[in-house]
């Protein structure tokens, strides 16, 4: 519903602060602000209006029409609410009210928390005496921790503390929200897959759960700690726990896990063997038929190449002659399989004084799709050559999804590098 338009036949009538049938969410906005509600009272707004009116009176604030000096007294007013919540929900124990005041502080710091609210959010989805936890609670918590990491992804470790002292119906929120987040900010994530990694340990009953998170995140974002914890378990005795692990070793092209892949090839699961054909394919780029033969094959070739080609071509590199380095960089850019290591060589180049060298590596960033050449292309933003700045920032909109301007300290923070 647009901000524009009437509030909804089942909110309208007579409530605390009252509004005509015909009143927008503009106007009501700008009588609560000119009125100067306290955080209690908006808390009770929470009640007698509804939460859908509440979320469309923070889109009018977002919309920054109304008058500075009123919204940020207004603000003010609402950063208050979380902690007035908690207070009452915990007088009121399991009463259905204090659910709705709980729901929403939790909903007030998904859109303003910070990294030291972390102790509220718990708190407040802690705060009642029901087993499991309320939907509504459960769900205000997802959304809280989700605008929390989107804010301060730096911060995401420091919920794990939380995490030993909830119930189960918590714990997969918490689990689900670091997944949300790294998904929607996948070329930072490396936290988040960090953090996941420990939970596989720490909490085995959700592992499927976890693997399933671990496996929305960018591929760029595979840390080689984690992804052991996840090669370990590509052998599980749980039939659901290793196919979990096969789809997340592929989806996050960890090679390290190829050679494992091609031996379960020959597994007498069928449906464990297509899913390890899946991985293998989006590993290696190859569409070859479910055939260990094949499989071991070019895997075989591909360690020849690296061992006593890759050498020689990583030695034109560090040549003079742009020629013989575009000829080394399209060779390279074909073997999907090392794309990490040949980024990581590749990353010195970019800081090079001749701009031909460096327009070459911003050319084969994008073909490489490794987060190893991400720094490079953001440094090359502030290139005073106009076609390394654009080439950069064709090679970083393409290889992230993200569409920003050519500044490199806004695709710095962005990109968390």
């Amino acid at each position: 519903m647009p901000p524009s338009s009437a509030l909804p036949p089942q909110e309208q009538g007579d409530v605390a602060v009252g509004f005509d049938k015909d009143e927008t969410v503009a106007d009501l906005l700008d009588r609560l602000i000119e009125s100067e509600l306290t955080s209690s009272q908006v808390l009770e707004l929470t009640d007698s209006l509804g939460d859908g009116v509440i979320d469309l009176l923070f889109d009018e604030l977002a919309r920054g029409r109304r008058r500075a000096s009123a919204v940020r007294a207004f603000d003010r007013s609402m950063a208050e609410v979380p902690g007035i919540a908690l207070m009452i929900s915990a007088d009121r124990g399991a009463d259905p009210m204090a659910e709705a005041y709980r729901a929403a502080g939790l909903r007030v710091l998904a859109r303003r928390g910070t990294q030291r609210d972390f102790q509220l959010v718990f708190a407040l989805s802690t705060a009642h005496e029901l087993t499991p936890a309320p939907i509504a609670t459960l769900d205000a918590l997802e959304e809280a921790l989700v605008g929390i990491f989107e804010r301060y992804p730096g911060h995401v470790p420091a919920v794990r503390p939380y995490i030993g002292g909830l119930d189960a119906g918590q714990r997969v929120r918490v689990i689900r929200s670091l997944g949300q987040h790294g998904q929607a900010r996948p070329y930072g994530s490396e936290r988040t897959l960090a953090l996941l990694a420990d939970l596989l340990v720490e909490f085995k009953p959700y592992r499927t759960m976890i693997l399933a998170q671990m496996g929305r995140l960018d591929s760029s974002s595979a840390e080689a700690g984690a992804m052991a914890r996840v090669r370990g378990l590509l052998g599980s005795p749980d039939r659901a726990v290793q196919r979990e692990a096969v789809l997340t070793v592929g989806k996050l092209e960890d090679m390290e896990s190829f050679g494992l892949l091609i031996d379960m090839l020959e597994h007498e699961d069928k449906r464990l063997q297509s899913t390890v054909h899946w991985s293998l394919k989006r590993i290696s780029g190859r569409t070859f038929r479910p055939d260990p033969r094949q499989w071991r094959a070019w895997h075989r070739a591909e360690n020849t190449w690296w061992a006593e080609r890759a050498p020689e071509l990583f030695g034109l590199l560090t040549g003079e002659k742009a020629g013989d380095m575009a000829v080394a960089l399209n060779e390279l850019a074909t073997h999907r399989l090392f794309r990490h290591s040949i980024a990581a060589a590749l990353s010195p180049l970019f800081d090079s004084r001749r701009n031909d060298i460096v327009l070459l590596c911003c050319s084969a960033a994008y073909s490489l799709r490794s987060r190893a050449v991400l720094p490079g292309l953001v440094q090359s933003l502030s290139h005073p050559d106009a076609r390394i700045q654009n080439k950069a920032l064709q090679g970083l909109t393409l290889i992230t999804g993200i569409d920003l301007p050519p500044s490199a300290d806004a695709w710095r923070e962005a990109l968390d590098v």
